[in-house]
């Protein structure tokens, strides 16, 4: 079979059934649209997100409660077991004595949880 019987056996099929040629090209479109949307709408959280990210800017500051221990005091279980065991004792009030600090524009009290199905396991 040449090229030139191919192409002539596609046309007659597309001339034979119209409907079916229009969906196949609409879905294709469709399909084609449905990825540059979900392509530009990933990128465009991705730069918003990065946008918050900066805007923070270095001037940021994270107090916690209690001491950090080095690796070098503790024994490897010892620290694996300190960081998921790390509790905090501050309080609401905590960040309200810290918010009137001066120089300060804002402050933020956060409540981490923590992961004890993990504890005393070697995952």
């Amino acid at each position: 079979m040449s090229i030139s019987e191919l192409f002539r056996t596609a046309l007659h099929s597309l001339r034979i059934n119209p409907l079916r040629s229009a969906l196949s090209v609409l879905g294709v479109i469709f399909g084609i649209a449905a990825v540059i949307v979900l392509i530009s709408m990933g990128q465009g959280v991705r730069a918003q997100i990065t946008d918050q990210i900066k805007g923070l800017g270095t001037d940021l500051l994270v107090v916690k409660s209690g001491q950090e221990a080095t690796s070098t005091d503790l024994s490897p279980q010892e620290s694996q077991l300190a960081g998921q065991l790390n509790t905090s004792s501050l309080t609401q009030g905590d960040v309200g004595l810290v918010s009137k600090v001066d120089g300060l524009k804002a402050t933020c009290g956060t409540i981490e949880q923590l992961d004890t199905s993990r504890v005393g396991s070697n995952a």
